[in-house]
């Protein structure tokens, strides 16, 4: 997570030029970091926490000023990445003069925070980070060895499980460090470049809800950044020693996503399993057995997807497909004549609902 102190005097630079007012920056904690007025440095501002709270921008008069302790009569807007707001920008002047300058100032304001945050030089350690973590994850290192290393790179053994991120395209390490500073995950989270498409992430101990929120914004922002498909697969928490095994599980919950599901969890992976765990020629078969006469009629396998997919009800799948019961009768009737089966009996329906789920991942999804 970016700290808007070590940018806010870059920002006060080049802002200032562009309008006839002094400025201040603020932090997310309603402190003054940069100010044309040097006195203001420092200072608590009330108004600050409200525009953060609110996520809005605050105008206060002169004659407002005093209901907000450390404020002026000017306007305030919020500073944000992602809509993760990172600070607020203050223009001291009376509201009518101010107000032309305020949806600019902030696009510019914003503007300089990307630039700054994808021009700053990738770490010098991140390839000392980047083998630690290859030796670590391949479960190469004795516990002894795991601490001297974690000694000399100064990382604690905070850590309980993994996620993988694949683009379909290279990975830039500036776009790395961008991530790095945006993340709400854990202000100690580990991210570092893993193959030629890949990033890593070691997750301090998080509660599921709030990281997979985190693991949204972060696909979000990838997506729009790299302008590529991008599919996370997250392990389950096991001992810092023992990653290893999450790094395995988020491997295989990366071999399920899909553009529909992008983000996996592998303890979510229930009939999943049969796709991590078969091999393709044994998925291909067992597909060909059981859909083979009606897999190049893909009129046929729609009715049966969808079919499957409303619990077998004629009068729900007939209106999806806008087709008549009658129809969907004969259809149905086809179906099961050509495939040999019931389609209300359990165990043809188990047996279809497998092929069905393997054939969309082997033909469909990828």
């Amino acid at each position: 997570m970016i700290d808007i102190q070590l940018i806010a005097n870059r920002l006060l630079k080049e802002l200032s030029p562009l309008m006839e007012a002094p400025l201040i920056i603020s932090d997310h904690n309603g402190f003054i970091v940069a100010a044309t007025d040097e006195s203001r440095m420092n200072q608590f501002h009330e108004g600050v926490l409200t525009v953060i709270r609110d996520r809005t921008t605050l105008y206060i008069s002169n004659t407002q000023a005093h209901s907000f302790q450390g404020a002026r009569g000017e306007v305030l807007t919020l500073l944000s990445i992602d809509e993760i707001p990172l600070g607020v920008l203050g223009i001291e002047g009376p509201i009518v003069q101010v107000e032309p300058y305020i949806k600019i100032a902030t696009k510019v304001a914003e503007m300089l925070i990307e630039r700054a945050l994808m021009s700053e030089d990738y770490d010098p350690e991140a390839q000392l980070l980047e083998l630690f973590l290859t030796e670590l994850l391949g479960g190469q290192l004795t516990k002894e060895a795991m601490q001297q290393q974690l000694k000399k790179l100064n990382v604690e053994d905070i850590y309980d499980r993994v996620a993988l991120i694949e683009l379909d395209v290279k990975t830039e390490a500036v776009v790395i460090r961008h991530l790095i500073h945006i993340q709400i995950i854990h202000p100690k989270l580990i991210m570092a470049r893993w193959n030629v498409n890949q990033i890593v992430l070691l997750i301090p101990k998080v509660s599921r809800g709030p990281l997979q929120d985190a693991l949204q914004l972060i696909h979000q922002k990838l997506a729009k950044l790299t302008q590529s498909h991008v599919k996370m697969g997250i392990g389950n928490r096991h001992p810092f020693h023992l990653l290893s095994l999450s790094y395995q599980e988020a491997n295989s919950a990366l071999t399920i996503c899909t553009k529909e599901r992008a983000i996996v969890f592998e303890e979510d992976l229930k009939l999943e399993l049969l796709l991590v765990e078969s091999t393709k020629k044994h998925r291909e078969e067992y597909i060909a057995r059981v859909l083979g006469p009606i897999m190049h009629e893909p009129e046929l396998m729609m009715n049966l997807d969808i079919w499957m997919s409303n619990d077998q009800s004629l009068k729900e799948v007939a209106e999806q497909l806008h087709i008549h019961k009658n129809t969907l009768k004969y259809r149905i009737k086809k179906i099961e004549q050509l495939l040999n089966v019931n389609l209300h009996n359990t165990a043809d329906q188990a047996t279809l609902y497998i092929a069905l789920l393997l054939y969309k991942h082997q033909y469909i999804t990828k």
